[in-house]
């Protein structure tokens, strides 16, 4: 199939020019000996001969040292072209790519072995066919038409087309090309052929994943940004932009300094150098208070996760922001609550100690009353002795002590156990 690559208007080969180069000047040579021995058989003197005879020699020995010099330039050459044509050989099989090579009628004058593979067919097989013997009839007349493009246009004409090979509908990107003889005639169509499907769905599967990456970040509750090491940002999702007060695109355009306020910007960098000689998760604005400033200037506490994340061979370093205004105004009112319950309890305490106080008189006041029970209680006993002593032996003749007195000593000695006559109970 090879030798189909050549013009059909070729020169002359290199067994052409040897024959030319080598065996014509001995047939001239040869010739002009003849001529000579004939002219000898005729020749009177042989003296005469003499000089016909050393021309003779040496116009053969001269033609001997060029016939020489011009049929080893030959073999050299011949020699270099047919390494360059194993070299291109080589090449065009060795290619990951499919090379083919058909006619101004479109038929298939060579395909490497990638081409080949891609038809599923061997050399011999796809030599002298035709698109319409591989492809659908569309796809076919489809692939004519580009090649008579490039027949027209003279030049180089890139396609993208989605060919039906023979494992399923492939995307293949072609490259054809017009070939020229040396007079500038074009003979025939040559393509480079890329198949770009596992690229397109290796593309594909990149998207999907990017989708689904920012989709993850869209549905993080927190701002998250995604810088360089030098605090470029490369991606933030729209937390990040509704935090600060910014668009998507704005922000991708920045440096990470710009979102904190001037004060803090040199500090913000030293943070970052340091977190690329030790990278490691750990949070900021916990102990030391950290300030965002939003796009219109407004100013507010946050605290920022770092972590470290790998891009292809790049670490970049991703920022979770949380907005901390509310927790901070919750840990004030925390604060102050805490405060008033500490008063409160210094209150209660000292209501404590006051009771505990009066509780401690009022024990002692009853210990007291306790000790002076006893007395009171003999007392008492030897006051209703008496009573019964009265109501028993003196009569009450007089009102009052009838009305009054009797009736209190009565019911003071019947309470301590008296025992009274019937007369005086009744």
């Amino acid at each position: 199939m090879k030798h189909l690559l050549k013009p059909k208007n070729r020169m002359l080969g290199g067994r052409e020019l040897r024959f030319l180069s080598i065996y014509a000047p001995f047939l001239c040579v040869m010739a002009l000996a003849l001529g000579t021995f004939f002219y000898l058989l005729d020749a009177p003197d042989l003296q005469q001969l003499l000089p016909i005879l050393g021309l003779l020699a040496g116009t053969m020995l001269l033609s001997g040292v060029i016939s020489w010099n011009f049929a080893t330039t030959l073999y050299t050459k011949e020699k270099d072209l047919r390494e360059n044509r194993m070299l291109r050989e080589s090449f065009m099989e060795k290619t990951q790519s499919g090379l083919f090579v058909k006619d101004i009628e479109g038929r298939f004058l060579y395909a490497n072995d990638v081409w080949c593979r891609m038809l599923n067919s061997s050399h011999q097989a796809v030599e002298g066919k035709t698109d319409f013997d591989f492809f659908p009839r569309e796809q076919a007349q489809l692939l004519q038409q580009q090649d008579a493009a490039v027949v027209a246009n003279g030049d180089r004409i890139e396609f993208d087309n989605i060919l039906t090979a023979v494992d399923g509908v492939s995307k293949f990107v072609l490259m054809k090309f017009a070939m020229r003889t040396h007079s500038g005639r074009i003979y025939a169509i040559g393509a480079i052929v890329h198949d770009v499907t596992k690229v397109l769905i290796t593309e594909k599967a990149l998207q999907e994943s990017e989708h689904r990456f920012e989709t993850l970040l869209d549905m993080a509750p927190n701002a998250i940004i995604i810088a360089d090491s030098n605090g470029m940002i490369k991606q933030v999702n729209k937390q990040a932009s509704n935090l600060f007060g910014r668009s998507v695109d704005s922000l991708q355009s920045m440096n990470v300094d710009d979102l904190l306020p001037v004060a803090d910007r040199e500090r913000n960098r030293q943070r970052r150098e340091n977190f690329m000689k030790a990278p490691a998760t750990h949070v900021m604005g916990t102990e030391d208070d950290m300030i965002g400033e939003r796009g219109n200037g407004e100013q507010f506490p946050i605290d920022v996760a770092l972590s470290p994340v790998w891009i292809g061979d790049e670490m970049m370093i991703m920022s979770i922001i949380r907005d901390v205004t509310k927790h901070k105004h919750a840990l004030q009112e925390l604060k102050q609550t805490t405060d008033k319950l500490r008063e409160l309890n210094e209150e209660l305490e000292g209501e404590r100690k006051n009771l505990e106080k009066r509780v401690n008189l009022r024990t002692k006041e009853l210990e007291q009353s306790k000790q002076l029970l006893p007395a009171a209680y003999v007392f008492e006993l030897q006051i209703t002795a008496l009573a019964c002593r009265l109501v028993q032996c003196r009569p009450y003749s007089n009102p009052f002590h009838k009305q009054i007195v009797q009736p209190r000593a009565v019911s003071a000695a019947l309470a301590s156990g008296c025992q009274l006559p019937n007369a005086l109970s009744i």
